[in-house]
């Protein structure tokens, strides 16, 4: 069987740009991915939520609005 290069090289990549947990997870606004779980929405809660939250737009706009 042949690996899949390509799939390979991303998990790796997105292995690295892992930051952890969103900080809002366990308190989530309305408007994250994570409260309204869906087809079309779940790689981003998945992205954004459980990895590389501080590109989410969600966090990003939350984050100017309060100032964190």
């Amino acid at each position: 069987m042949q690996t899949n290069t390509l799939s390979t090289a991303k998990a790796r990549k997105a292995s690295q740009d892992l930051v952890g947990l969103c900080d809002f997870a366990q308190n989530p606004f309305l408007d994250c991915y994570c409260m309204t779980i869906s087809s079309s929405n779940i790689y981003k809660m998945l992205d954004f939520c459980a990895g590389d939250y501080i590109h989410c737009p969600i966090y990003l706009k939350t984050k100017v609005k309060g100032g964190l």
